[in-house]
């Protein structure tokens, strides 16, 4: 995995690899601003001491519906990882190395976050932003060596997120870092923003207060090996994998070590 510029995060909790386990986000945020220029996304408006650029090392990718990515980045990003051609998992050594990745998602989304409030992403960031924060968190991902980052939706339910599928190899168990970086918005109360959490299987339930306590279990798939297909922006790409099921039962059989993060001291 390539060197990155995230953080020691000493707020994390001991990580339970069980579906559901998630992180604190809220306790995050806190120590998170000891890094992001003293920003609470909780009660902020968003200014500190540092401009867009040092936000940018964490989120190089911020595209939006008015401006989606154009296909030459994206081509630029698929040649980059051009040794695959189908899902895959990211193959883990240990719990301890699988927390370390949902550190690194949860530091993405949180300078996301901050990046999309600052900069109005269409106009009403987190509603209605879930399809667009989703492409970015899986670019972004990319980016850094996540091969295995992709983009998952719910066509019956009209909601998207980011999904890192992985294999615990000592423990035999096949599961998905889950990130939502629009989370907020699905929750009337107590909402948590940038949820991180962990799903077990190959088919699985996400329940929150978003159309009624619907299943947003994704029926469709963006994936490594469909980025390498788009020939216009990737807002307007349709041939994702049409079923969650058959995608993470897909990824799961084709295993890839990424490399473990590596963070400032």
């Amino acid at each position: 995995m390539k060197k990155t510029p995230f953080f020691k995060l000493e707020s994390l909790p001991k990580i339970k690899v069980e579906d559901g386990f998630s992180l604190d986000t809220r306790v995050l945020e806190l120590e998170m601003m000891k890094y992001n220029g003293g920003i609470d996304l909780e009660n902020s408006d968003y200014k500190s001491e540092f401009a867009d650029d040092y936000y940018r090392k964490f989120v190089p990718y911020l595209h939006s519906m008015r401006a989606p990515i154009h296909s030459s980045e994206i081509k630029k990003l698929a040649e980059q990882n051009s040794n695959y051609k189908d899902p895959c998992a990211m193959l883990l050594k240990s719990e301890e190395e699988l927390l370390d990745h949902m550190s690194v998602a949860y530091q993405i989304a949180h300078s996301h976050y901050i990046l999309a409030k600052r900069n109005n992403l269409d106009g009403s960031f987190p509603r209605w932003c879930c399809g667009v924060s989703g492409i970015n968190s899986m670019l972004n991902h990319l980016s850094i060596g996540h091969v295995n980052a992709s983009y998952a939706y719910s066509h019956l339910y009209d909601h998207g997120f980011m999904v890192l599928p992985f294999i615990l190899a000592k423990k035999d168990i096949s599961g998905t870092i889950f990130v939502d970086p629009t989370s907020d918005q699905t929750w009337f109360e107590n909402s948590p923003r940038n949820s991180v959490l962990l799903k077990l299987g190959s088919n699985w339930k996400y329940k929150t207060d978003w159309c009624r306590g619907a299943d947003l279990f994704p029926t469709r798939v963006c994936s490594i090996d469909i980025l390498k297909e788009v020939t216009n922006d990737i807002t307007g790409l349709r041939r994702y994998h049409q079923c969650g099921q058959e995608y993470f039962e897909a990824a799961f059989a084709n295993p890839v070590y990424v490399g473990r993060p590596t963070f400032r001291e």
